[in-house]
């Protein structure tokens, strides 16, 4: 039974440690396409981000955290 658990419990880590970078990243990519439609992308910090963090997942990701707090 203790394996059981220990390895239900591996596999949800696993699946979240795949799972949270993404739909962080995703979440940054829809707040530029968000900013995009609305005409509110306005500065070139905020373009710049929006490009950086989409090249380079580890910042969207990053950023896509931020937003969700």
């Amino acid at each position: 039974m203790k394996d059981l658990i220990l390895t239900i419990t591996g596999i949800i880590a696993y699946v979240l440690m795949i799972a949270v970078p993404f739909f962080a990243w995703v979440t940054h990519v829809a707040w530029w396409i968000s900013l995009l439609m609305d005409e509110k992308l306005d500065t070139w910090g905020e373009a710049v981000l929006a490009i950086v963090g989409t090249l380079f997942f580890p910042i969207g990701c990053i950023h896509g955290v931020i937003l969700w707090l």
